[in-house]
């Protein structure tokens, strides 16, 4: 078992480039050794955060050296990864004196995402022990104790935590080798080989992000992999998306109570953005009561600065990058709307 628990953990850094790219992302975020003198501001979120506001952007909003702002956002982030972050970042650097983290209808709903947070912390998610600790944590992570062995079990065998990335590439291809995928990126047809077509289009963008991790700050516009990202103009949005965020996760908002209270018992600031989403998406989520849901539980979080941003600002689909993510150009949008008010 030791030789091939080494042997895996050989192996594996060779292997984890070929896996989809919030994996990727987790993956580095969770070899990131970075270290911070005196750091001051911690920023949380998920990728709207990663794609719409920078490192510098608060640095700047907050007139503090860049190096003084801990990035730590990553893809399909819910409430009880920013409370597992808080918890392992203010323990290692006591001198944090404000948090910004986005909490949108995606964070406080049961979704798609919120299971995909689950499987990304089993597969590349450090573990801590206030995870056991912490009563919500340890329901949402270990509600059994067969999730806790599964847990310590890709650990001790990361090819585990592997497993459902490449299990569902080969059960989205058919057998029929005749299969062809289009690549958006490169205006072509994929060739016969689908399966290695999908694994070279993954390791290339695995590399591109691992070869900008740093020079981006970890910021970075969602699967930007070189181009300029827009909303393709034959791209319709798909009506009763909003719908896939009316069911509330009560828990959701008990952990932003928690982390709230528990910043403010330490003296630290929360502001908490509501980034917009690309116009379409906002008016499907008003058309099925989402906005209104998510307005009616903003109301319960006491403790913290909630900024929601004029949404006719962000009209323009050129903005984004898809229907919830922000592009450079949105990017720069929002950088002023933040550095305005914080003049005002």
């Amino acid at each position: 078992m030791i030789f091939t628990s080494a042997l895996m953990y050989i192996i594996y850094p060779f292997l984890v480039p070929y896996c989809e790219i919030s994996s990727y992302y987790w993956y580095l975020d969770r070899k990131d050794d970075s270290t911070y003198k005196n750091p001051q501001i911690l920023v949380l979120g998920d990728s709207q955060i990663i794609s719409g506001i920078t490192p510098k952007t608060i640095a700047e909003i907050e007139n503090v050296d860049v190096r003084q702002v801990i990035y730590e956002p990553r893809p399909s982030e819910q409430p009880e990864g920013m409370l597992d972050k808080y918890y392992r970042i203010k323990k290692q650097y006591p001198s944090i004196r404000k948090i910004y983290l986005n909490i949108s209808p995606i964070s406080i709903t049961r979704n798609s995402v919120t299971d995909a947070h689950k499987q990304l912390y089993y597969s590349f998610g450090k573990f801590n022990t206030h995870q056991l600790v912490d009563e919500d944590l340890r329901k949402i992570y270990f509600s059994s104790f067969y999730d806790l062995v599964w847990k310590w079990s890709i650990e001790v065998f990361p090819f585990f935590g592997l497993n459902g990335n490449f299990a569902s590439t080969f059960s989205i291809l058919p057998s029929n080798s005749q299969f062809y995928e289009f690549d958006i990126k490169t205006n072509s047809s994929l060739s016969k080989n689908p399966i290695s077509d999908i694994l070279k289009m993954r390791k290339n963008d695995s590399s591109y992000l691992e070869k900008h991790w740093d020079s981006v700050g970890r910021s970075w516009v969602w699967k930007d992999f070189g181009t300029k990202q827009v909303i393709n103009e034959a791209s319709v949005f798909p009506k009763g998306s909003a719908i896939a965020f009316t069911k509330k996760r009560d828990v959701s908002i008990r952990i932003f109570r928690k982390l709230i209270n528990g910043t403010k018992s330490a003296n630290i600031a929360i502001v908490c953005l509501d980034i917009p989403f690309s116009f379409s998406l906002e008016k499907d989520m008003e058309d099925h009561g989402v906005k209104l849901l998510f307005e009616r539980e903003l109301q319960t979080l006491e403790g913290c600065q909630n900024i929601r941003l004029n949404r006719e600002k962000f009209k323009d689909r050129n903005l984004f990058a898809d229907w919830t993510h922000l592009n450079e150009e949105g990017r720069g949008v929002l950088h002023q709307i933040l550095l305005n008010r914080e003049k005002d």
